[in-house]
């Protein structure tokens, strides 16, 4: 039988880049700016657009703005 190590827990810093209970994000330059944005989804079934204003490393990122399709 496997034996595992203890769980390792850790707490995201980042004041903006946080959209819900297991978020699924990925990279991609969404506002066709040279920098990669993120897009993610949540449990809650919204989908987000986090903006990066800066590029630099660290990137600087923008509070997340929800999507919508067809108004909704």
């Amino acid at each position: 039988m496997p034996v595992f190590n203890s769980p390792e827990y850790f707490q995201q810093k980042a004041g903006y880049v946080k959209f819900g209970a297991l978020a699924t994000p990925i990279s991609v330059d969404w506002d066709d700016d040279g920098d990669e944005d993120i897009v993610t989804g949540n449990t809650a079934g919204y989908i987000g657009f986090i903006e990066n204003l800066n590029g630099g490393n660290p990137p600087k990122w923008a509070v997340p703005k929800r999507l919508k399709a067809d108004g909704k």
